[in-house]
């Protein structure tokens, strides 16, 4: 350490003159240099002079550094303190130094003395534990210093006295008597240095683990670098959603962020009706081939109630699905002023929502679409999806789920491919290819076991939804009928013409004879017998096979179809009863002649009493055909007939 003459005059028994301390310095023999931009000034080295000047001078130093280091900021005054921010055992504290101010207080009253005589009585109790417990335990919580134990100065006591009596209200005592710090203060994450420096390393969408992301931080940092323990003790106190930002994106990092509930109970019944798709996770077969095949399921329910009011089955999310279920919705309950859906390819097709020529626009209904990648927009149709078709698909055997075993799954893939190529080809299918095709359950089978369980949903408690008096939520069915008696909403309904107009899936069928087969059905008008060998386009309702609606190839109407519409009894009911009645005569007739030879063989010396059957006149009931079922493809009407001829054989 270097010193100048005018900072060292008069210390230690130095001389007060710069011409004095030069000649000491001269004499002995003390080190010195040329001061820095000057000419004629000196410095000298600190450990050259004298132990008594080298001990007053640094003390001079010491005393300066001291002065001009900044001042520490002044506590928080009580006045501004926030209690939100003080912990349960601050709280504890004061309310403990209250009750003791309080007792002084009480005692003051009664024994009419001096304060401070008071308080040193009180204090001396303490000591000797002469005091109630009830007020001994208030002053161990009141002290906040376990170790000292019972003991308590009169100063301390004094205070809080004084404190009780100058606030007014209860929130002036507990900031006047509350401590403002127990123990010492712990360092949040965001005060270390390094952290702002190490997230960025963190927090990527590749996922990064935090034993590589430090790897990577160590190599890139200057500063003091902390250890791997305590970068993961820091990284623990981060909160959630600071520590996923970068990692997670879109829904998945929106599902971290406040959740905003929407509230529905503001709309009426049937006003607002959300729409979705789900893809079945199990397989099917295909109604019209041999193949399994994963259909889509679009499903409508009411905003308000989450009643379940329209579904449609599809080979894929198209319009036409959307369409079919919002026509199933539509003719039942309704038309609603808005329709909120996701943004997906069948949702917002131009053909379905187009402002001129579309469904939404004919029908006066406003079309709202959620946001790109936010599901949770429309989580009370999604979670429909948990209660119904997800445990469905797991019953089926054909199941795709990711819960099930996944080589289990691959035979059956593989036994099923095996018996659909021998179909395909014409082989007739082994007991084990005919067993392990039957696992995929047919269409009709399909469509019944998704209106089970969409109306055992209509039926089902909701968490959602409002409690009855029992303290029970309602059903959304129950919640329907609720609303329909209390509110008597008003529905917009459409005419059996205007239904008509609406969606329907279509196929196209070549007509013959006045005839259209359709899933192994067959549906008759005497109005397709010029359109003999037209292809037409034939709209069906997957709800209602009894009838189709038939049009031309650009869409003109040309007559509603009914099931087996043509079929009629081969003779008429007159031939069939003439009929009947000579065959009964003739059987009389036979018998009568029978009786007359029988009699003629008795003899006359023995009498045998006999009594006529007339077992013969009666008819004999006729065996109850099985009546033939429905089918929706060829391969199930072949494997039907089989089966038919075998019990006949």
């Amino acid at each position: 350490m270097w010193v100048e003459i005018k900072n060292i005059l008069g210390l230690g028994g130095l001389p007060n003159s710069v011409q004095g301390i030069t000649k000491k310095a001269k004499l002995e023999n003390w080190q010195r240099r040329k001061k820095q931009g000057a000419k004629n000034a000196y410095e000298y080295l600190l450990s050259t002079l004298p132990d008594e000047a080298q001990e007053a001078i640094r003390l001079k130093f010491a005393i300066k550094t001291v002065e001009n280091k900044p001042k520490p900021a002044l506590p928080q005054g009580r006045d501004t303190l926030n209690l939100r921010t003080c912990s349960e055992k601050q709280i504890n504290i004061s309310d403990a130094r209250m009750a003791v101010a309080r007792y002084v207080l009480q005692q003051e009253g009664t024994k009419k003395c001096q304060r401070r005589k008071l308080v040193r009585l009180v204090c001396d109790q303490v000591k000797l534990s002469t005091l109630p417990d009830v007020v001994l335990d208030m002053v161990r919580i009141a002290n906040a210093k376990p170790r000292n134990g019972l003991s308590l100065s009169e100063r301390t006591l004094y205070e809080w006295v004084l404190a009780y009596e100058k606030a007014e209200t209860a929130e002036e005592r507990l900031k006047s008597l509350v401590p403002k710090a127990l123990g010492r203060r712990k360092k949040a994450w965001n005060e270390h240095i390094w952290m702002r420096d190490f997230l960025p390393f963190y927090q990527t969408f590749t996922g990064i683990t935090v034993a590589h992301a430090y790897k990577r931080f160590i190599a890139a940092y200057d500063g003091e670098k902390p250890s791997l323990h305590q970068v993961r003790r820091v990284m623990s106190e981060v909160p959630e959603i600071v520590l996923q930002r970068g990692r997670l994106t879109g829904a998945a990092y929106a599902q971290k962020m406040p959740v905003n509930r929407r509230d529905w109970e503001v709309f009426g019944l049937f006003e607002i009706y959300v729409g979705d798709g789900h893809g079945f996770k199990a397989k099917v077969r295909h109604p019209d081939h041999a193949h399994g095949f994963q259909p889509e399921v679009t499903a409508i329910i009411d905003g308000r109630t989450r009643y379940l009011v329209g579904w449609s089955l599809a080979k894929s999310e198209s319009v036409i699905a959307v369409g079919d279920a919002l026509r199933h919705a539509i003719e039942r309950y309704g038309l609603p002023l808005i329709y909120y859906s996701d943004n997906g390819g069948g949702e917002k097709n131009k053909r379905l929502d187009c402002e001129i020529t579309g469904l939404f626009a004919r029908l006066g209904i406003t079309h709202k679409t959620g946001r790109p990648g936010n599901p949770q927009g429309r989580g009370l149709i999604e979670r429909l999806w948990e209660t119904t078709l997800i445990p469905l698909a797991k019953e089926y055997e054909t199941s795709v789920a990711k819960t099930v075993d996944k080589s289990m799954a691959h035979l059956i893939h593989r036994k099923i491919e095996s018996a659909v190529n021998a179909i395909e080809k014409g082989k007739a299918l082994t007991a084990e290819q005919k067993r392990f095709y039957n696992k995929m359950p047919r269409w009709e089978q399909f469509i019944a076991d998704v209106e089970r369980v969409f109306e055992e949903y209509n039926h089902t408690p909701h968490s959602e939804l409002p409690k009855k008096v029992d303290g029970k939520n309602f059903s959304p069915a129950e919640y329907r009928d609720w609303i329909m008696e209390h509110e008597h909403p008003e529905r917009r309904l459409l005419t059996s013409f205007e239904c008509e107009l609406l969606f329907r899936p279509e196929e196209i069928r070549t007509v013959a004879r006045g005839e259209i087969e359709l899933f192994t059905n067959r549906y008759f008008s005497t109005e397709l017998a010029e359109y003999h060998g037209d292809k037409v386009r034939v709209g069906f309702d997957i709800h209602d096979p009894s009838y189709v609606i038939v049009k031309t190839m650009d869409g003109r109407w040309i007559c509603r179809a009914e099931l087996n519409g043509n079929r009629k009894a081969a003779f008429a009911p007159s031939v069939i009863e003439q009929a009947r009645e000579k065959s009964i005569k003739a059987a009389n007739k036979r018998l009568e002649k029978k009786i007359e030879r029988n009699s003629r063989e008795l003899q006359p010396v023995h009498t045998i009493e006999h009594q006529p059957s007339f077992e013969l006149l009666l008819t004999k009931a006729k065996p109850k055909e099985e009546p033939t079922p429905i089918f929706l493809n060829k391969v199930d009407k072949e494997i039907w007939e089989a089966e038919k001829k075998l019990v006949n054989e």
